[in-house]
């Protein structure tokens, strides 16, 4: 081994030029486009989990993996813009969500907990609507992994799967 042969280093790609950062090109958005899309719902910084809409077609309840609930109102679906409320999950995230059948309260699938949380939909002095929890019930029943929840047409009912093919159902109606 001859210690004076040269061993060049390779080249490193210099990301200045003339002292200058070069900029670098936004990714371009996917833009929906179609005859019969009639609005988007922007607002979501990040993955959006579950959505659901309400039995009067006047508002939407998305979940997102940044812990967020919001509340859309769609009652003039065609605008371009929408108003929104959104709600934060402390300290967790919603990964399913539903209208109950009556428009009065959105339940959530909260995933670390492995809890269900319902939300009461009220309405504001200014006539907007807003998400309050309300109720957290179904806590970490054996840690299992909660994968949906629904309610029952009635509004007596909750239903939650779990990963291990459990299918639960609680009564709302606590007697005394």
């Amino acid at each position: 081994v001859n210690s004076n042969q040269n061993h060049e280093e390779p080249e490193i790609k210099k990301l200045r030029v003339n002292n200058k950062v070069p900029k670098i090109k936004e990714e371009k958005k996917f833009k929906f486009d179609h005859p019969w899309l009639l609005t988007t719902l922007k607002g979501h910084p990040s993955v959006i989990n579950d959505f659901d809409i309400s039995s009067n077609e006047k508002y939407v309840v998305s979940c997102g993996s940044d812990r967020s609930v919001f509340l859309w109102n769609i009652k003039n679906v065609q605008d371009k813009e929408h108003k929104f409320v959104r709600s934060q999950i402390e300290l967790d995230s919603a990964n399913k969500i539903q209208f109950s059948p009556d428009d009065k309260a959105v339940l959530t699938a909260l995933q670390d907990n492995k809890t269900v949380r319902i939300f009461k939909v009220i309405k504001k002095e200014n006539k907007s609507h807003g998400l309050v929890p309300h109720l957290d019930f179904a806590e970490n029943c054996d840690n299992k992994d909660l994968i949906q929840v629904s309610i029952a047409p009635n509004c007596k009912y909750i239903m939650t799967c779990y990963v291990d093919t459990t299918l639960a159902i609680w009564t709302l109606r606590v007697k005394n």
